[in-house]
């Protein structure tokens, strides 16, 4: 699928301006996920989420609707925020165990714990200059290539690479599908990044395993997907969908989700994603002189 931009020569001169008006921009180091890596889940758009629970900080920039729902357990006791949220919150029967809450929109508060917090409006993030900055990320890092390779046999998938800093895979939709197991093998200490190409993807029902490298340094990045199921797993590794709508039936996910939105009954861990990529990611001063230029003017969007 394409996605519709602004010229490059029009993204430079309204970038000039801003670094012209404003203090310097800085960069994040080449490594981590950014803004994102503070939560478990930095969802664009609505979060509905029933029975299940989110151990770190949630981001959502649209609606969110929770019931049964813990939130912030794993959080250390000097956190702000464990939830962050653009539009409108409905929260019932659930415990904050850790954190406040910042509601751009309206709080819809129906027995809801808050263990070492408040409830607040204010607005925190610029989710629209987000969304740019993180789709254009997945374009970059899906074009990369692959410096390593992959082998699928009798429904065993197994990745191996072998460079010490990073290692980039690249598969298709049918290959990853067929998998009933799934193993990543990297020097230790390296970057994985799985490349994982198609617009419908159902990552569901099977084992995984990281050996090597941590979880912390696995990236999987669903570049083209706009439908990812995720059921009966245990993803070791933060997931980059960008576009998709993911539906998180069961299981757990130890990293970051970043996605356009989320559904399901799913546990999030808190295990932030520490890897090093290869170009930077903004830090949130950026992303907010980026939407104070007009960064509904970039909204990443498909033909």
């Amino acid at each position: 699928m394409k996605h519709i931009r602004i010229s490059a020569d029009s993204l430079v001169a309204r970038l000039s301006l801003i670094l012209a008006l404003a203090a310097p921009i800085s960069t994040a180091t080449a490594q981590n996920l950014g803004e994102a890596s503070g939560y478990s889940y930095f969802v664009f758009g609505d979060v509905n989420q029933s029975n299940a629970q989110s151990k770190g900080a949630a981001a959502v920039g649209g609606n969110a609707t929770f019931s049964g729902y813990g939130l912030g357990e794993q959080l250390p006791s000097s956190s702000k925020y464990s939830l962050v949220v653009g539009g409108d919150l409905s929260y019932s029967n659930s415990v904050v165990h850790k954190g406040s809450l910042l509601v751009g929109g309206t709080s819809k508060l129906t027995n809801v714990a808050i263990s070492n917090g408040t409830a607040s409006q204010g607005h925190l993030i610029d989710f629209d200059a987000a969304r740019v900055q993180y789709g254009d990320l997945s374009d970059k890092l899906a074009g990369m290539g692959a410096n390593s390779s992959y082998s699928l046999s009798y429904g065993n998938l197994v990745f191996t690479g072998t460079d010490g800093a990073l290692n980039t895979f690249t598969i298709k939709a049918t290959d990853f599908q067929s998998a009933s197991s799934m193993s990543i093998n990297a020097p230790t200490g390296s970057t994985v990044v799985i490349n994982v190409a198609g617009d419908l993807i159902n990552f569901q029902n099977l084992g995984l395993s990281v050996n090597g490298t941590d979880k912390s340094k696995v990236l999987f990045n669903f570049h083209e997907a706009t439908s990812l199921n995720l059921a009966g797993l245990t993803v070791l590794g933060s997931v980059l969908a960008p576009d998709a709508a993911v539906k998180f039936s069961n299981g757990t996910i130890q990293g970051t989700l970043i996605s356009d939105s989320l559904t399901g009954g799913g546990t999030f861990e808190y295990s932030a994603f520490q890897g090093n990529l290869p170009m930077a990611v903004p830090e949130p001063s950026a992303f907010a002189l980026i939407g104070g230029a007009g960064a509904l003017a970039l909204l990443r969007r498909r033909r």
